[in-house]
């Protein structure tokens, strides 16, 4: 409590603001992680003709903040790591999700970490520690692609490993030999859309349209109004001289 782990904050995807621009750096809250996840900016794609800014976790999203490699290394995941209450902290790329899952029946928690799928920008041993797994970044990255003008999402995948957490029991012949600790995956998914429809890519692109073609529109009207105005004055200008 009172850490910035605990602070109120970030978007659920379908509430960001129009006007993106690629410098901006965009705030998610995902329910599944019980926490916020920073996006940044890409690059440009283009979804039934209508470009959007494609935005990424950073490679440190998930890193641990002890992490040796700078690159990992994400301090402001230091408050996610409840190491004084008794949880586990993991290397880069997993979050224990034991003190999001506690409850009355499971003080605790659920014994649950998070990851992106096949251990996509996690610590290598995760890898190492399984066989038949192959991360690769179109198939298991998480992105959002957000038409600027409007803050409309165009695609959204976001996608996720859950994993058991395993401790070594040597009072159970099978798990004496396991790792102190082993991170077994056994399911990911992802959620979303990768293309939006066509009424929804038609709807938008009519919006981009609309303030060209209602301006365009308002001036023949008035050219129209004028026209009419300046013949009815001739008109009656000449009604008069013959009467």
């Amino acid at each position: 409590p009172g850490s910035t782990c605990d602070k109120l904050g970030g978007q659920d995807g379908s509430t960001l603001p129009p006007g993106i621009m690629k410098t901006d750096a965009m705030d998610m809250f995902i329910s599944l992680m019980c926490r916020r996840i920073n996006l940044e900016y890409e690059k440009d794609v283009e979804h039934l003709g209508l470009n959007s800014y494609r935005f990424i976790p950073p490679a440190n999203a998930m890193g641990a903040h002890d992490d040796p490699d700078l690159k990992a290394r994400n301090p402001a995941n230091s408050c996610y790591c409840l190491k004084d209450q008794g949880f586990s902290c993991f290397k880069s790329g997993v979050l224990n999700m034991e003190p999001c899952k506690r409850s009355a029946a499971i003080p605790k928690g659920a014994p649950i970490a998070l990851s992106f799928p096949h251990f996509y920008q996690a610590d290598p041993s995760f890898l190492a520690a399984v066989s038949g797994l192959s991360p690769n970044k179109e198939k298991h990255q998480f992105y959002v692609d957000i038409a600027p003008d409007f803050g409309f999402p165009l695609a959204i995948r976001p996608r996720f490993q859950l994993n058991v957490i395993i401790k070594r029991d040597t009072d159970i012949e099978m798990m004496s030999n396991f790792a102190e600790e082993l991170i077994l995956p056994f399911l990911w998914a992802q959620d979303g859309f990768s293309e939006p429809s066509d009424e929804m890519a038609e709807a938008i692109k009519f919006g981009l349209s609309a303030p060209s073609k209602l301006s365009m529109l308002g001036g023949a009207c008035l050219l129209v109004v004028g026209g009419a105005m300046v013949l009815a004055a001739l008109g009656w200008v000449l009604w008069y001289r013959r009467s």
